[in-house]
């Protein structure tokens, strides 16, 4: 089982990491991006997958 946490606490770091090398968010079906702190929509429209 101790095999396992460790591998867990691997990919949640890995993921924790590579959330820093995005600057948009997809967030209630719209992509937005984050300027100086705030949340800009972004100017292409939403596909609605």
């Amino acid at each position: 089982m101790l095999p396992l946490v460790v591998l867990w606490d691997g990919v949640a770091c890995a993921m924790w990491l590579a959330s820093f090398l995005r600057n948009t968010v997809r967030w209630r079906g719209g992509e937005y991006y984050i300027r100086d702190g705030l949340l800009v929509p972004s100017t292409s429209p939403s596909s609605g997958d």
